[in-house]
């Protein structure tokens, strides 16, 4: 069946945005900013969490149905929960993406005396039953167009198999494919987890060099998409954990993604196999694998936490935008999680008895509100260089911190220039320096407004230290700080 067609330093973001009608030439791939505001989504989006999904900045839900669950018995089934989770996702505009498992007990091919039975796939002969019961999911809620087919079946947490990219393909994949595509809805899987590319369980510990970790991935996911044509029963590529790009050039640590998102575009999302590929859990579960040894941690994976939620989101979003983002819900990203506490990964956090955002729900949201704030999101044409030194003569750290040109990414939001700086900023009572930024192809227009909005609470503070040189090159000196974000707004008096 063929599926439808359809530190030494302070690791520091630095984001700037200018504002000038006209003054920026023809974006490259623009998409709307709509694609940005539903790139965005929150694994573990329960119901009680909805009325706060708008300020932490996601509009996407990922929850499971549970098999296990909702038919505990044969043919008894129980679907409230999920019920009045759909109906408060509709009142306050959350999209669902179900994610369709775990097996129920009775039907799981498991050893006797296992406590967890729904981690392993169903029985030969119960594999009817496990299409009766996404059939039951897909037609209960018609509304609903993407479903996730399992979780994370490259890892035995949750799926107890050798070979398990066969028995996935074959007893998992396949059979709920053939019936939700027989619905017109739309399959996303195999909810891979790049954290630990496996053949099979137990875990194993990563390759910690990056070359090694995106060969892994890469020989992996090509033979899961590849067995048995897997690939024709899915939409969306669902992976977990692939962490941007977040090292520089001589520092290629473990979780530098990208080049598998390359690899992904260029192998299978080109070539017409699937549609595009969504990071169904992006967040800080890499902690505690780290500390179990399974796998490398960048060494900036340490607080303060809320740079990690633009390190995560801000690479992807450019990369959809440069790869032919020709869709809304092409290119996605799901934080995880939405949750209450005061664990690096949580998005809600409780102030005065009453739940609010964390500063990782915050920092999300600044970053969804920088996107939205114009209709069309496209990628800069212009050459941006950030550093220390560039054009002043103030050379005195130059030499102990070399290199001190930093990575930047360039977003023209409608008539705005946005740029994301990946920077080592040394310690402000270490060096005292101006980190300093060269903007080509902004004409020298007339005066503007430069403000600097803190990455969490968005208060601003206003700049003032710029001046245009020849070649309509704007050269702007931002101060020292203790923040490891920096968003900065620039616009036209």
């Amino acid at each position: 069946m063929n599926k439808t067609n359809f530190t030494l330093s302070t690791i520091t973001l630095v984001i700037l945005i200018l504002s000038s009608p006209n003054a920026f030439g023809q974006s490259k791939n623009e998409v709307p900013s709509d694609y940005i505001k539903h790139f965005l989504g929150a694994a573990h989006l329960k119901t009680e969490y909805h009325p706060y999904a708008e300020s932490t900045g996601v509009t996407w839900a990922r929850l499971g149905t549970r098999w296990h669950e909702q038919e505990p018995e044969k043919d008894v089934y129980d679907f409230e929960s999920y019920d009045r989770l759909v109906e408060s996702a509709e009142k306050h505009g959350i999209k669902i993406l179900p994610l369709i498992g775990h097996t129920a007990e009775w039907a799981a091919d498991a050893p006797e005396g296992e406590n967890d039975k729904n981690r392993y796939p169903p029985r030969d002969d119960m594999i009817d039953q496990w299409k009766e019961y996404v059939e039951k999911v897909v037609e209960r809620y018609p509304d609903i167009e993407y479903f996730e087919v399992w979780n994370e079946a490259n890892i035995d947490w949750f799926f107890r198999v050798d070979t398990n990219y066969k028995v996935y393909v074959e007893k998992i994949l396949i059979p709920a494919a053939e019936v939700i595509h027989a619905h017109g809805r739309k399959v996303a899987g195999p909810s891979f987890t790049t954290e630990w590319p496996l053949d099979s369980w137990p875990p194993k510990k990563r390759p910690r060099k990056h070359a090694e970790n995106v060969a892994s991935n890469i020989r992996d996911i090509n033979r899961w998409l590849s067995y048995e044509n897997a690939w024709k029963y899915i939409d969306i590529l669902a992976v977990h954990y692939t962490h941007g790009d977040v090292s520089k050039p001589s520092q290629p640590y473990a979780d530098n993604m990208m080049r598998f998102y390359d690899y992904v575009y260029t192998h299978w999302i080109k070539p017409g196999k699937i549609e595009g590929i969504w990071n169904t859990e992006a967040g800080f579960a890499g902690t505690e694998a780290g500390m179990q040894g399974f796998v490398g941690l960048d060494p900036w994976e340490k607080p303060p936490y809320p740079q990690w939620v633009a390190r995560y989101v801000i690479p992807p979003i450019h990369w959809a935008i440069n790869h032919n983002w020709s869709f809304r819900d092409q290119y996605k990203l799901f934080w995880y999680h939405m949750s209450v506490g005061d664990h690096p990964r949580d998005m809600l956090t409780r102030k005065n008895g009453k739940i609010v955002p964390s500063e990782r729900g915050k920092a999300l949201h600044t970053i969804s509100k920088l996107f939205t704030s114009a209709d069309t999101v496209g990628i800069y044409p212009h050459r941006v260089r950030t550093g220390f030194g560039i054009f002043s003569k103030d050379t005195a750290a130059i030499n102990y911190f070399a290199p001190y040109e930093f990575k930047n990414y360039a977003f023209k939001l409608g008539n705005k220039l946005m740029i994301a700086v990946w920077a080592n900023l040394p310690r402000k009572e270490a060096f005292g320096q101006d980190m300093q930024v060269m903007i080509e192809g902004l004409p020298d227009t007339g005066d503007y407004e430069i403000s600097k909005i803190h990455y969490i609470n968005g208060n601003e503070t206003a700049l003032k230290n710029y001046t245009f040189k020849r070649n309509n090159t704007m050269h702007l000196k931002v101060p020292p700080n203790d923040e490891p974000i920096i968003y900065l707004v620039i616009e036209p008096k």
